[in-house]
């Protein structure tokens, strides 16, 4: 692994854009999931260990993707290259795992 190709200023932009996402993703459907799930929000402890661990999971996942790119592409990752590699990773694991548990 060539961490030398890393833009490291890219991967923390890439993990905090998609922990923002996420965050305001399961925001906005926290109040559906809690009915469905019947669940009590004011018995529920709020922690920030959610919050804390879904960033560094970004921040982990934004360094591999641009890890494999950089080794498959054989120089430095661009953004297009990683948009088309982040794509054909999640149509492959992310995708086929939703398709196989979907009910």
């Amino acid at each position: 692994m060539d961490f030398s190709v890393v833009n490291w200023l890219a991967v923390v932009v890439a993990a905090v854009v998609a922990w923002l996402f996420g965050a305001a993703w399961y925001m906005s459907l926290s109040k559906p999931w809690l009915k469905a799930a019947k669940l009590d929000p004011a018995t529920m402890q709020r922690s920030a260990v959610p919050f804390i661990v879904s960033f560094i999971a970004e921040l982990v996942m934004a360094i591999v993707l641009t890890l494999v790119v950089g080794a498959i592409t054989g120089g430095e990752p661009n953004p297009v290259a990683g948009l088309l590699f982040g794509f054909v990773l999640w149509l492959g694991f992310i995708a086929t795992t939703l398709a196989v548990n979907h009910r």
